[in-house]
């Protein structure tokens, strides 16, 4: 039965490759084969081999045969679809792009009949192939050329993307103590995006940090290649902190108002300006430019004249006593690394021992004295390989907030004068701020029992 539906395809595969002229039944022998659960990856790869696939891409042969050889096998074997593209447009010939014109056209030919499913998973994995830099934005846009194979997933992907934005946004709202902060990753429906990162930044990213995450730039420059410019804008705003002007002035809904500044999905966009454009902008046309420019570009006018700078600029707001700083939030970061947290969790699970504390709910303790809302089961679970992609995420955000709310906790008590407290976001096991925290542990007790 396989057998007989191998030879079958053999000889489908051998008319699509040989003739320009694609008819309609030879197609459907290939989609019905597709549905066959007993024709594995395996067959498939030795039908293309068998016909030159891999002596193609060893070789670089582009025959019209060849090229239609190796179209069919991206749209039936989805994995392959990042070679083929290396491959279509790494020849660069005499006559131009004709051979990626025999591949649109076969593309076009054949492309109704396809199974969306199928051209559907290779766009998932061609992704992360695109975030690793292995796949340009440019080849990856071809995909989406109207009339082509992989168009009919174009908007798929826009809306899926777009849905698993909104789905951080929406998640990130603001929401009572009782809520726990465990992040649905099952509900995404693009998981191939490591979107974990923008969960795992949220916070310093929507308070204007910026530490480089790059990873989506070449998503920020796929949309901006589909006109998405929303989208394109929000995923340079996460890796470069700013967005260029004329992506800005696109997802802009009123760019004739020369903003510098707009929200979309929970995101402030900031617009990359020139310190030329901020000058005439906001002293020839008037318009309102981002705060912060304009206290640097009045002190270089001011000459250091702190006189000068009161009269005519803005007096800068003082910082709040316990807010954050860059340097603060990298050191939260190397706090919640697993050697940190690990010493955090032997101090904890040392508190609770102590004698005097016996019978008593020491971590309800430590959380009010924290001011922290948190699943300590998740946080001491041990990593490894057991642990699948959201059980790590969730133990990450719970470390994360532990590690904040414990440099928080020492940078309040060095500033009210605790000399022997240095802010850094970890507990250590009979050190000062274990010290510190039992005694305030034990005279909360003691105020209970009174």
């Amino acid at each position: 039965m396989v057998t007989n539906a191998v030879m079958e395809l053999k000889l489908a595969i051998q008319r699509l490759m040989n003739v320009s002229q694609v008819k309609p039944e030879v197609v459907q022998v290939i989609t019905d084969a597709l549905k066959n659960e007993q024709i594995t990856a395996t067959h498939w790869h030795s039908l293309f081999d068998a016909q030159g696939a891999k002596t193609a891409i060893i070789q670089k042969i582009y025959s019209p045969q060849i090229v239609r050889l190796m179209t069919l096998r991206a749209m039936v074997i989805p994995e392959t679809l990042p070679e083929f593209l290396n491959w279509l447009n790494g020849k660069l010939s005499k006559s131009g792009n004709e051979h990626q014109v025999v591949s649109f056209n076969f593309q076009s030919a054949i492309c109704s009949q396809f199974p969306k499913d199928n051209l559907t998973e290779g766009i998932k994995l061609l992704v992360p192939k695109l975030l690793q830099g292995d796949i340009t934005p440019e080849l990856f846009c071809c995909l989406f050329t109207k009339h082509r194979a992989w168009d009919v997933c174009r908007n798929d992907f826009i809306n899926d993307v777009r849905y698993n934005l909104e789905l951080i946004y929406h998640f990130f709202q603001p929401r009572t103590v009782s809520n726990k902060l465990i992040f649905p990753i099952d509900g995404f429906k693009f998981k191939e995006v490591p979107w974990e990162k923008i969960i795992y930044y949220w916070n310093e990213i929507t308070q204007g940090y910026h530490y480089g995450i790059d990873d989506y730039e070449p998503l920020a420059q796929l949309f901006e290649l589909l006109r998405e410019y929303p989208l394109s804008a929000y995923f340079y705003q996460i890796s470069r902190g700013k967005v260029p002007k004329n992506v800005f002035l696109r997802a802009c809904p009123n760019p004739k108002n020369k903003v510098y500044l707009f929200t979309f999905l929970g995101l402030t966009l900031e617009r990359d300006v020139s310190l030329i454009g901020v000058v005439v902008d906001f002293f020839l046309r008037g318009y309102i430019v981002p705060i912060k420019v304009v206290i640097i570009f009045s002190i270089i006018l001011s000459g250091g004249s702190l006189w000068m700078g009161s009269q005519f600029f803005p007096t800068p707001v003082m910082t709040p006593v316990y807010e954050i700083t860059k340097d603060e939030e990298q050191r939260i970061i190397k706090a919640s690394e697993t050697k940190n947290v690990s010493k955090t969790i032997t101090a904890i699970e040392q508190l609770k021992k102590e004698p005097e504390f016996k019978g008593k709910d020491v971590l309800g303790e430590i959380k009010n004295i924290l001011d922290l809302d948190l699943d300590y089961s998740i946080v001491k679970v041990n990593q490894g390989p057991q642990q699948d992609e959201r059980e790590k995420l969730e133990q990450g955000i719970e470390r994360r907030k532990l590690s904040e709310a414990i440099y928080l906790y020492e940078k309040k008590k060095a500033q009210e004068g605790n000399s022997k407290i240095n802010p850094v976001g970890y507990i250590v096991p009979n050190g000062n701020t274990y010290k510190l925290l039992k005694k305030e542990i034990k005279e909360n007790l003691n105020k209970k029992n009174n």
